[in-house]
């Protein structure tokens, strides 16, 4: 009997090893939370204050590091994942694929700002089209109009990439984290309706991109990016059953 290539399996044995540890990483975050809540927050006067203080920064330290680490696997993962898909298919390229990401991304915040979903169209499937344009009609008919500027990327990483014999169904995420001045007017009075203090904010956003024939096209947006969704991201290479 033919014995699959060991490189296969030993990339297949470290993803499920490393998803393990990162499903574990967030329920040590979660107990020491509660740890923290349970211990930390009966203090009285300034010590208890400052005790508290202290337990809430070690903490939010320590899941700035799981999702450091988390990240970076999931970096490790996908770059393993296009290095095969490349041998035999050009259109899988670490830096094609991060720039693509970059340009998409600038070109959405211009289109939601002028809501235009047509500005995008050859860059989104036409799910996303369909969803973007209800979402700016009725933005249009409230008279909301959403103003970003000063957007700073600060980051671009590919964290999910699926490679299929049938290439309709291959696919990719894009982590994407900056920071950008980000508010809402009324478009009729000018009045700031949200975030009246003008407030630079960070954000982290994953583009989910799918392939259609030769584009990669945005098909979903999550602006509200969790460990968890960084933990479940999939990292796969087909390979054929010959």
């Amino acid at each position: 009997m033919k014995q699959k290539p060991k490189i296969i399996f030993h990339y297949h044995m470290k993803t499920r090893i490393t998803n393990r540890l990162l499903v574990a990483l967030p329920l040590i975050f979660i107990s020491l939370e509660v740890l923290a809540r349970a211990g930390g927050g009966g203090g009285s006067g300034s010590g208890g204050g400052g005790k508290g203080n202290l337990i809430a920064l070690i903490l939010v330290g320590i899941y700035s590091f799981i999702v450091t680490v988390a990240l970076y696997i999931k970096v490790d993962h996908s770059r393993s994942v296009i290095e095969k898909g490349g041998v035999n298919d050009s259109f899988w390229n670490f830096e094609q694929m991060r720039d693509h990401a970059k340009r998409v991304f600038l070109k959405m915040q211009y289109a939601w700002m002028n809501r235009d979903v047509n500005r995008v169209k050859e860059f989104i499937s036409p799910r996303l089209y369909e969803d973007f344009k209800t979402q700016f009609d009725c933005m249009t008919e409230s008279g909301e109009k959403n103003i970003l500027s000063g957007i700073e990327i600060q980051s671009i990483k590919i964290i999910g990439c699926e490679d299929y014999l049938d290439n309709k169904h291959d696919s990719f995420i894009a982590h994407i984290k900056g920071t950008m001045l980000d508010y809402t007017i009324n478009d009729k009075t000018g009045e700031v309706i949200k975030n009246a203090d003008k407030r630079t904010e960070t954000f982290t956003d994953t583009f989910h991109f799918i392939r259609t024939g030769d584009q990669w096209l945005l098909d979903y947006i999550d602006n509200h990016v969790s460990i968890w969704d960084i933990i479940k991201t999939r990292n796969y290479y087909e390979t054929s059953k010959n």
